[in-house]
């Protein structure tokens, strides 16, 4: 094989099992709740699980994130991405519960 092969055959394998891998875990999680195969609480810790573990997967098989020549700065901004991502969906949740307990009648 030459090494002009090589440099497109190794990228292309990469992306493919990537997304081998995400496959999987999608249809994991849809077997596990079409199937009922677990209680509520249980339930939700897998599927929160297996979407952190499909997130490092896309991470590391498309974003190719720690495999740049200069990581520090990329890694900076993934966590400053990170944190915003974390302040959106805490300040929507505790905004909806704030509506939710204001608007609901008191019994």
């Amino acid at each position: 094989m030459n090494p002009i092969q090589e440099k497109t055959s190794s990228p292309l394998r990469f992306y493919i099992i990537g997304f081998i891998l995400c496959l999987l875990l999608t249809f994991s999680s849809y077997l596990i709740v079409s199937n009922h195969l677990l209680p509520r609480l249980p339930l939700l810790l897998t599927l929160s699980g297996l979407g952190l573990l499909q997130a490092v997967v896309q991470l590391f098989f498309f974003l190719h994130l720690g495999k740049e020549s200069n990581p520090k700065w990329h890694l900076w901004a993934f966590f400053s991405m990170i944190s915003v991502l974390v302040i959106l969906i805490v300040g929507s949740i505790w905004i909806i519960y704030n509506l939710n307990y204001r608007m609901m009648p008191h019994s």
